[in-house]
């Protein structure tokens, strides 16, 4: 199969070291809100259930 024919063109070294963005910052934000969101139920949960006086 020829690239050239599909109009893929080889890229420059400048173009090779340019990286704009990613999956990986994704990755660990959603990990961090999936995280956040789990600790924030988890110290819900001992509050009620140490400042509940109806035990």
């Amino acid at each position: 199969m020829n690239l050239e024919n599909l109009g893929v063109q080889e890229m420059n070294a400048k173009e090779l070291t340019t990286v704009d963005g990613g999956i990986i910052p994704l990755l660990v934000l959603g990990a961090m809100a999936v995280d956040a969101a789990i600790l924030g139920t988890m110290a819900g949960y001992l509050y009620t259930m140490y400042t509940d006086h109806n035990h």
